[in-house]
């Protein structure tokens, strides 16, 4: 299994095909369901993503992209209502 257990923002970026700054808007606007890990809790560090933020940051993608749900809408998927 070499798949990677973390990705830091620019690695996200390219696998999503979205411009950084989106990827943080995003994790800003859903925190409970996107928590980049970071060195020593420090705010300041770099992010580290795991596979189920990717998973989370993919669906939010195709809702925002593909299907035009707000962010509202974004956090029923999310919760599984």
């Amino acid at each position: 299994n070499n798949m990677k257990t973390f990705y830091n923002t620019s690695e996200v970026s390219q696998i999503l095909e979205e411009p950084q700054w989106i990827i943080r808007f995003w994790e800003s606007k859903h925190p409970e369901f996107i928590k980049p890990v970071r060195r020593n809790n420090d705010p300041r560090s770099r992010r580290y993503y795991r596979e189920q933020d990717i998973r989370h940051l993919r669906i939010i993608q195709n809702c925002v992209r593909e299907l035009f749900i707000h962010h509202k809408g974004i956090e029923k998927i999310l919760s599984g209502d």
